[in-house]
Protein backbone atom coordinates (compact mmCIF):
# COMPACT_ATOMS: atom_id res chain seq x y z
CA UNK A 1 0.00 0.00 0.00
CA UNK A 2 1.20 3.48 -0.82
CA UNK A 3 2.09 5.77 2.06
CA UNK A 4 -0.13 8.81 2.50
CA UNK A 5 2.84 11.13 2.02
CA UNK A 6 3.49 9.57 -1.42
CA UNK A 7 0.13 10.84 -2.66
CA UNK A 8 -0.54 14.34 -3.95
CA UNK A 9 -3.19 16.29 -1.98
CA UNK A 10 -6.24 15.31 -4.04
CA UNK A 11 -5.59 11.54 -3.98
CA UNK A 12 -4.78 11.76 -0.26
CA UNK A 13 -8.15 13.39 0.36
CA UNK A 14 -9.83 10.71 -1.75
CA UNK A 15 -8.14 7.97 0.27
CA UNK A 16 -9.58 9.34 3.49
CA UNK A 17 -13.00 9.78 1.88
CA UNK A 18 -13.10 6.25 0.44
CA UNK A 19 -11.78 4.36 3.48
CA UNK A 20 -15.25 3.04 4.35
CA UNK A 21 -15.73 1.25 1.04
CA UNK A 22 -15.32 -2.57 0.60
CA UNK A 23 -11.73 -3.81 0.66
CA UNK A 24 -11.82 -4.99 -2.97
CA UNK A 25 -12.85 -1.55 -4.17
CA UNK A 26 -10.27 0.21 -2.00
CA UNK A 27 -7.62 -2.12 -3.45
CA UNK A 28 -8.52 -1.00 -6.98
CA UNK A 29 -8.41 2.64 -5.95
CA UNK A 30 -5.04 2.14 -4.24
CA UNK A 31 -3.60 0.38 -7.29
CA UNK A 32 -4.44 3.39 -9.45
CA UNK A 33 -3.55 6.07 -6.87
CA UNK A 34 -7.14 7.34 -6.74
CA UNK A 35 -6.80 8.75 -10.26
CA UNK A 36 -9.66 10.26 -12.24
CA UNK A 37 -9.34 7.34 -14.67
CA UNK A 38 -10.14 4.67 -12.08
CA UNK A 39 -13.24 6.61 -11.05
CA UNK A 40 -14.24 6.83 -14.73
CA UNK A 41 -13.77 3.07 -15.13
CA UNK A 42 -15.80 2.31 -12.01
CA UNK A 43 -18.59 4.62 -13.21
CA UNK A 44 -18.54 2.88 -16.60
CA UNK A 45 -18.80 -0.48 -14.82
CA UNK A 46 -21.73 0.78 -12.78
CA UNK A 47 -23.59 1.80 -15.95
CA UNK A 48 -22.73 -1.49 -17.65
CA UNK A 49 -21.30 -4.17 -15.31
CA UNK A 50 -20.40 -6.34 -18.32
CA UNK A 51 -18.68 -3.74 -20.47
CA UNK A 52 -15.28 -5.46 -20.32
CA UNK A 53 -16.68 -8.82 -21.48
CA UNK A 54 -19.33 -7.62 -23.95
CA UNK A 55 -17.79 -8.29 -27.35
CA UNK A 56 -19.18 -9.34 -30.76
CA UNK A 57 -17.91 -12.91 -30.54
CA UNK A 58 -19.31 -16.33 -31.33
CA UNK A 59 -18.50 -20.02 -31.20
CA UNK A 60 -15.87 -19.67 -33.93
CA UNK A 61 -14.07 -16.74 -32.33
CA UNK A 62 -10.57 -16.89 -30.85
CA UNK A 63 -9.85 -15.02 -27.61
CA UNK A 64 -6.36 -14.74 -26.12
CA UNK A 65 -6.21 -13.73 -22.45
CA UNK A 66 -2.67 -12.76 -21.41
CA UNK A 67 -2.45 -12.38 -17.65
CA UNK A 68 -5.49 -14.54 -17.03
CA UNK A 69 -4.90 -14.81 -13.26
CA UNK A 70 -7.53 -17.35 -12.06
CA UNK A 71 -9.66 -17.04 -15.20
CA UNK A 72 -12.44 -14.62 -14.29
CA UNK A 73 -12.31 -12.78 -17.62
CA UNK A 74 -11.87 -15.87 -19.78
CA UNK A 75 -14.71 -17.72 -18.08
CA UNK A 76 -17.08 -14.76 -18.45
CA UNK A 77 -16.30 -14.38 -22.17
CA UNK A 78 -16.57 -18.12 -22.84
CA UNK A 79 -19.91 -18.37 -21.03
CA UNK A 80 -21.36 -15.33 -22.84
CA UNK A 81 -20.13 -16.09 -26.35
CA UNK A 82 -18.96 -19.71 -26.68
CA UNK A 83 -15.62 -18.46 -28.05
CA UNK A 84 -12.42 -20.50 -27.79
CA UNK A 85 -10.42 -18.84 -24.98
CA UNK A 86 -6.67 -19.30 -24.60
CA UNK A 87 -5.55 -18.33 -21.08
CA UNK A 88 -1.90 -17.51 -20.46
CA UNK A 89 -0.92 -17.07 -16.81
CA UNK A 90 2.74 -17.01 -15.72
CA UNK A 91 1.94 -17.86 -12.09
CA UNK A 92 1.38 -21.64 -12.15
CA UNK A 93 -0.46 -21.51 -8.82
CA UNK A 94 -3.05 -19.15 -10.30
CA UNK A 95 -3.17 -21.04 -13.61
CA UNK A 96 -4.18 -24.24 -11.78
CA UNK A 97 -7.34 -22.47 -10.59
CA UNK A 98 -8.57 -21.63 -14.11
CA UNK A 99 -11.57 -23.66 -15.18
CA UNK A 100 -10.29 -26.74 -17.06
CA UNK A 101 -12.64 -26.38 -20.05
CA UNK A 102 -10.63 -23.31 -21.11
CA UNK A 103 -7.28 -23.68 -22.88
CA UNK A 104 -4.80 -22.98 -20.06
CA UNK A 105 -1.07 -22.35 -20.44
CA UNK A 106 1.05 -21.80 -17.28
CA UNK A 107 3.47 -19.28 -18.75
CA UNK A 108 3.52 -15.67 -19.85
CA UNK A 109 3.95 -14.26 -23.35
CA UNK A 110 6.65 -11.88 -24.51
CA UNK A 111 9.23 -11.36 -27.27
CA UNK A 112 11.54 -14.28 -26.35
CA UNK A 113 11.59 -17.52 -24.39
CA UNK A 114 13.15 -16.93 -20.98
CA UNK A 115 12.90 -17.77 -17.29
CA UNK A 116 12.26 -14.91 -14.88
CA UNK A 117 10.91 -14.18 -11.41
CA UNK A 118 7.48 -12.95 -10.40
CA UNK A 119 6.92 -10.83 -7.31
CA UNK A 120 3.69 -12.14 -5.79
CA UNK A 121 0.88 -9.76 -4.92
CA UNK A 122 -2.37 -11.45 -5.93
CA UNK A 123 -3.78 -10.09 -9.18
CA UNK A 124 -1.08 -7.41 -9.11
CA UNK A 125 1.78 -9.95 -9.20
CA UNK A 126 4.50 -8.64 -11.51
CA UNK A 127 7.29 -10.27 -13.47
CA UNK A 128 10.83 -8.87 -13.40
CA UNK A 129 10.06 -7.08 -10.14
CA UNK A 130 11.47 -7.11 -6.62
CA UNK A 131 9.60 -8.91 -3.85
CA UNK A 132 7.09 -6.52 -2.25
CA UNK A 133 6.66 -8.64 0.86
CA UNK A 134 4.55 -11.53 -0.39
CA UNK A 135 7.31 -13.72 -1.82
CA UNK A 136 8.45 -14.45 -5.35
CA UNK A 137 8.55 -17.49 -7.63
CA UNK A 138 10.33 -18.61 -10.77
CA UNK A 139 8.13 -18.38 -13.88
CA UNK A 140 8.44 -18.80 -17.65
CA UNK A 141 7.82 -16.39 -20.50
CA UNK A 142 7.56 -17.67 -24.06
CA UNK A 143 7.81 -15.97 -27.44
CA UNK A 144 4.24 -15.03 -28.36
CA UNK A 145 4.70 -15.38 -32.14
CA UNK A 146 6.16 -18.89 -31.71
CA UNK A 147 3.34 -19.95 -29.37
CA UNK A 148 0.66 -18.69 -31.75
CA UNK A 149 2.34 -20.60 -34.58
CA UNK A 150 2.50 -23.80 -32.49
CA UNK A 151 -1.18 -23.49 -31.60
CA UNK A 152 -2.22 -22.77 -35.18
CA UNK A 153 -3.55 -19.31 -34.27
CA UNK A 154 -3.49 -17.08 -37.35
CA UNK A 155 -6.15 -14.56 -36.34
CA UNK A 156 -7.33 -13.24 -32.95
CA UNK A 157 -10.82 -11.82 -32.49
CA UNK A 158 -10.02 -10.42 -29.05
CA UNK A 159 -6.67 -9.99 -27.31
CA UNK A 160 -6.86 -9.01 -23.65
CA UNK A 161 -3.58 -8.06 -21.96
CA UNK A 162 -3.34 -7.52 -18.21
CA UNK A 163 0.09 -8.84 -17.26
CA UNK A 164 1.94 -6.41 -14.97
CA UNK A 165 5.54 -6.02 -16.03
CA UNK A 166 5.05 -7.73 -19.39
CA UNK A 167 2.47 -5.64 -21.29
CA UNK A 168 4.84 -3.27 -23.07
CA UNK A 169 7.34 -5.94 -24.16
CA UNK A 170 4.51 -8.11 -25.51
CA UNK A 171 2.86 -5.31 -27.47
CA UNK A 172 6.19 -4.14 -28.92
CA UNK A 173 6.78 -7.73 -30.05
CA UNK A 174 3.34 -8.09 -31.68
CA UNK A 175 3.85 -4.78 -33.51
CA UNK A 176 7.30 -5.83 -34.74
CA UNK A 177 6.04 -9.24 -35.86
CA UNK A 178 3.19 -7.69 -37.84
CA UNK A 179 0.44 -9.15 -35.68
CA UNK A 180 -1.70 -6.03 -35.22
CA UNK A 181 -3.63 -6.39 -38.53
CA UNK A 182 -4.57 -9.92 -37.47
CA UNK A 183 -6.21 -8.81 -34.21
CA UNK A 184 -9.76 -7.47 -34.42
CA UNK A 185 -10.01 -6.04 -30.92
CA UNK A 186 -7.53 -5.25 -28.12
CA UNK A 187 -8.46 -4.80 -24.48
CA UNK A 188 -5.40 -3.44 -22.71
CA UNK A 189 -4.46 -2.65 -19.14
CA UNK A 190 -1.38 -0.47 -19.40
CA UNK A 191 0.92 0.06 -16.41
CA UNK A 192 1.07 3.60 -15.10
CA UNK A 193 3.91 3.15 -12.60
CA UNK A 194 6.66 1.38 -14.54
CA UNK A 195 9.80 3.49 -15.10
CA UNK A 196 9.86 4.72 -18.70
CA UNK A 197 6.35 3.41 -19.33
CA UNK A 198 4.93 6.74 -20.50
CA UNK A 199 7.31 7.12 -23.44
CA UNK A 200 6.95 3.48 -24.48
CA UNK A 201 3.19 3.73 -24.19
CA UNK A 202 3.11 6.73 -26.53
CA UNK A 203 5.17 4.82 -29.10
CA UNK A 204 2.93 1.75 -28.86
CA UNK A 205 -0.24 3.84 -29.02
CA UNK A 206 1.04 5.57 -32.15
CA UNK A 207 1.66 2.19 -33.80
CA UNK A 208 -1.77 0.86 -32.82
CA UNK A 209 -3.52 3.90 -34.33
CA UNK A 210 -2.30 2.86 -37.78
CA UNK A 211 -4.56 -0.21 -37.73
CA UNK A 212 -7.10 0.36 -34.93
CA UNK A 213 -9.25 3.10 -33.44
CA UNK A 214 -9.77 3.59 -29.71
CA UNK A 215 -13.36 2.87 -28.64
CA UNK A 216 -12.83 3.78 -24.97
CA UNK A 217 -9.95 4.71 -22.72
CA UNK A 218 -9.55 5.09 -18.96
CA UNK A 219 -5.90 6.16 -18.85
CA UNK A 220 -3.71 3.72 -16.93
CA UNK A 221 -6.69 1.45 -16.28
CA UNK A 222 -8.41 -0.06 -19.35
CA UNK A 223 -8.57 0.89 -22.99
CA UNK A 224 -10.14 -0.86 -25.96
CA UNK A 225 -9.10 -0.72 -29.61
CA UNK A 226 -11.04 -2.01 -32.63
CA UNK A 227 -9.51 -2.77 -36.01
CA UNK A 228 -10.30 -0.23 -38.70
CA UNK A 229 -12.42 -1.47 -41.65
Amino acid sequence: MMRLRDLTPRPAIRRRREAWRPAALVDQLETHAYSDAIYEALFHARLDPHYLVSHPLGAGSVVVDVGAFVGYFGEAVADRTGAAVYCFEANPNAARLIRPDLRVFPFGLGPVDRPTTMALHGQRSRIDAADVGFGEIEVRVRCAADVFNELGITHIDLLKVDAPGAELDLLDHLITEGWLPRIDRLLLHFPADTPGAAARYRSIRSAITTTHHCSFRHAGVWEQWERKP
